[in-house]
């Protein structure tokens, strides 16, 4: 501008009106390089403050993912030690029972269980009593066990495959009831009276 190329003339050789002129042009210029690092500044500023907030936002998202997270891993552990106090009040009871069985064994060493057994002589029967007694099991893991029945041969005319004690009388039922099932109350009443 001539005015700022002449400055160190402060303003002589010019015309009052085109001191004017430059001095205005001079201000506008000055005026738009302030506005021009005030915007730029305030662009600065609200990019920052942005930055600010998304870091804000990230830091929050994470400090509640870990909140989540430690809040998953409490709710796992206070149910995993619920499952244990439970198991060990289970353990605990079971132990209570064992050791009121071994007191009892000592208390009362002569006791012993009888058991017995009704057999129809036909059927699947008198195999499964053969076969319990070769094995050691069922009525037969018991101190002492009997087998009863009406007849000591089978239907077949062989002769039973395991001792019987007689009971009198039919061992024949009616077949009823919701389910189809033997209706042998009676003979099972008559045997527990022999």
């Amino acid at each position: 501008l001539w005015f700022a190329e002449n400055e160190h003339n402060q303003g002589h050789g010019a015309s009052d009106d085109r001191q004017q002129i430059c001095m205005t042009k001079v201000r506008k210029h000055h005026e738009d390089e302030q506005l021009d690092k005030l915007l730029e500044k305030q662009a600065e500023e609200k990019a920052a403050a942005e930055k600010r907030h998304k870091e804000d936002l990230k830091r929050e998202q994470e400090e509640l993912k870990k909140e989540q997270e430690e809040r998953k891993e409490r709710r796992e552990k206070e149910k995993r030690e619920r499952a244990e106090k439970k198991l060990q009040k289970h353990l605990d009871k079971e132990e209570r029972v064992v050791q009121s069985w071994e007191k009892d064994d000592k208390t009362v060493p002569n006791v012993t269980l009888y058991c017995f057994s009704l057999m129809m002589p036909f059927g699947y029967e008198p195999g499964l009593l053969q076969e319990q007694k070769l094995r050691g099991v069922g009525i037969y893991a018991c101190d002492e066990a009997v087998v009863f029945s009406n007849t000591t041969t089978l239907v077949s005319g062989e002769p039973s495959p395991v001792e019987v004690s007689l009971i009198p009388g039919s061992l024949a039922v009616a077949y009823g009831g919701r389910w189809m099932t033997a209706l042998n109350t009676g003979v099972f009443n008559r045997l527990w009276m022999e």
